[in-house]
């Protein structure tokens, strides 16, 4: 046989064998009592609101009034609450400005374009009017096995 072992032979990374209960050096891991679980809310809450408060300049009462602005959700999606990641605060890089509270995605996407309002605008139209459209078929013509959704109409009047 050329090029020395056999296929699946010796190949394999050995297992240790399953041990009962954690590895002798470490012990295991406390349950937290409920009272225990709330005071780590309470101090990962506040150390949160320290964050923004030096990053952003922005009270713990202005962020959530920011929240109850924009109802509770991420101003993009409308769809994350900050329930089980908080919300980021969405700023101006250049002055500072604090906009909107978005969860992370939106956060990106919005970063992603560099703060291009028009970027946006642009690819927010294209989902209701397609440049494909036109490109395929001509200005305000339409395929005849496409359907226009009737919420598509309402934002190409917006």
């Amino acid at each position: 046989m050329r090029g020395g072992r056999r296929p699946g032979v010796g190949s394999r990374r050995r297992v240790a064998p399953a041990q009962d209960g954690p590895p002798p050096d470490r012990e295991p891991k406390k349950r937290l009592t409920a009272d225990e679980r709330a005071a780590e809310k309470a101090k990962k809450d506040r150390a949160r609101e320290l964050y923004v408060q030096r990053t952003y300049g922005i009270s713990p009462q202005m962020y959530r009034d920011l929240l109850t602005y924009q109802g509770g959700r991420c101003w993009g999606c409308r769809r994350a609450t900050g329930a089980s990641k908080a919300l980021a605060v969405d700023h101006n890089h250049r002055t500072g400005e604090v906009r909107q509270a978005l969860d992370s995605t939106c956060n990106e996407i919005v970063g992603h374009f560099r703060d291009d309002p028009a970027a946006l605008v642009r690819l927010g139209l294209a989902l209701v009017d397609p440049p494909s459209r036109a490109a395929w078929l001509g200005e305000g013509k339409t395929h005849p096995g496409w359907t226009v959704h009737p919420d598509d109409e309402q934002y190409l009047a917006w």
